[in-house]
């Protein structure tokens, strides 16, 4: 018993520890941001990351701080990466708006099915967190219908709870299919920003292949192969070429 207080205390010690770290150094980069120390404010927010945190404030900042830099690329990327984990914040999506507005290339995507369309945005609709509240909501709905249909002897409120179990079961089914789903895209790396002021895509992963267009910093792509450096990725336009790996950082 005592071995397990121990191992309790310790762990309350080190969340506490971790938690006084990540508030310091956000605290940090803060202040650097704000007396437009941009190069500081990013070693602390990287230093969070680097921890193990992954929050969509953190990223947020780094955008921030790489945009005040003038680094479009960098600034997009992190603004991306805020995106994915927090995609109904209004802030994130309007200063990624802004920062796309101020890339050089407009690159316009092809239509994608009205339905897939919706598809995403349900998906979208809440966090890993929050479909995952909704699930544990909805199983214990789906405890209580279940204690009622065997507890209660009257008839009425056994048919009832039996016809609330049912719906809750499918409701359950769909809001754990759904956070299945939210993971899968949240730790999609199937998708990349373009960092580099400018590159130039070849037809093929090799220094002596044609090129095949120049794109440049900012520029939202789909990786689709790899081949040693080389990485071949596609435009929403349809597009494809091999770019440099070093050009290219993955949402």
């Amino acid at each position: 018993m005592k071995r397990v207080l121990f191992l309790i205390a310790v762990l309350v010690c080190s969340l506490e520890l971790y938690a006084y770290e990540y508030n310091s150094d956000f605290t940090k980069g803060n202040n650097f941001y704000q007396k437009k120390e941009y190069e500081k404010a990013i070693t602390a927010y990287k230093n969070i990351l680097e921890s193990g945190y992954q929050g969509a404030s953190v990223y947020f900042n780094l955008g921030n701080c790489y945009f005040r830099q003038g680094k479009l690329g960098y600034a997009i990327l992190n603004y991306e990466k805020a995106a994915k984990l927090s995609p109904g914040d209004d802030e994130i999506v309007h200063n990624l708006k802004i920062a796309n507005f101020r890339t050089i290339d407009k690159v316009q995507p092809i239509p994608s099915f009205f339905l897939f369309r919706y598809w995403d945005k349900l998906v979208l609709a809440f966090s890993v967190s929050g479909w995952t509240i909704a699930s544990f909501v909805i199983y214990l709905l789906l405890l209580a219908s279940v204690a009622v249909y065997f507890v209660s002897h009257i008839t009425k409120y056994q048919r009832l709870s039996f016809i609330t179990g049912f719906f809750t079961i499918v409701f359950f089914c769909f809001s754990v299919f759904m956070l299945w789903q939210r993971v899968n895209y949240q730790q999609d790396k199937s998708k990349g920003i373009i960092v580099a002021a400018t590159s130039v895509a070849k037809l093929a992963p090799d220094n002596q292949s044609k090129d095949s267009f120049v794109i440049h910093e900012g520029i939202k792509v789909k990786i689709e192969d790899r081949v040693n450096e080389w990485v071949k990725i596609k435009l929403m336009d349809g597009k494809t070429g091999w770019v440099n790996g070093t050009n290219i950082e993955t949402i």
